[in-house]
């Protein structure tokens, strides 16, 4: 006796600003495709294969101690200076993803939604960056004049992680100015001043 089973097939459609990833669930071919799925129609099998969407425009995120900043939970970044002195602060971020690479992007990391990359993984991976990087600064180099030069190193160190899946750091920064601890933010915020009306002083020479 022979069966005969109707082919289901559904069609979904990748908007402008989405690349899809065509997943085999079934064969020896099983996982991601090697080969973006681009805007438009497309016509697949759910019994044998999963179409996930992923924006490639750019995504901006915002970690900070405000509850009306992003998600209702304090999300400010810590991390040590080179002393070993605790520093928070609140911080900015922007990346895309490099259509071409969104089958790599989804080979490595296996998410489904966008929102769990920027606030599991790539959260720990600018969080574990900050640290590194901040472990080679003193406090008053990361809240004074050196500030900007650490911002580009952090930024740097997260670019070269993410640059094999083709997430591009698009900026990276503080919102406002980092936190130290109040015993001795005047003495630091002084210095830093004094600092930078001296350079002042030495451009308009």
């Amino acid at each position: 006796m022979v069966f005969f089973f109707n082919t289901i097939v559904r069609v979904t459609r990748i908007e402008a600003g989405y690349v899809g990833v065509e997943i085999n669930l079934a064969g020896t071919q099983r996982g991601a495709s090697d080969i973006p799925v681009r805007t438009g129609w497309v016509f697949y099998s759910p019994l044998k294969t999963q179409i996930i969407e992923f924006p490639t425009f750019v995504q901006t995120v915002k970690w900070t101690r405000d509850l009306n900043e992003g998600h209702p939970v304090n999300e400010e970044m810590g991390f040590n200076s080179k002393e070993g002195m605790q520093i928070f602060s609140d911080v900015s971020l922007s990346y895309a993803i490099d259509p071409a690479k969104v089958p790599d992007f989804y080979g490595k990391y296996r998410v489904t939604q966008l929102e769990s990359f920027t606030h599991g993984i790539l959260r720990d991976i600018v969080g574990n960056s900050l640290n590194e990087v901040a472990s080679t600064y003193n406090v008053e180099d990361i809240y004074g004049v050196h500030k900007a030069d650490f911002l580009q190193k952090v930024q740097e160190m997260v670019q070269s992680k993410m640059s094999p899946v083709g997430v591009g750091i698009q900026q990276f920064g503080f919102i406002g100015a980092p936190r130290v601890p109040e015993v001795i933010a005047p003495s630091i915020t002084a210095k830093a001043r004094a600092v930078q009306e001296a350079e002042r002083a030495r451009n308009w020479r």
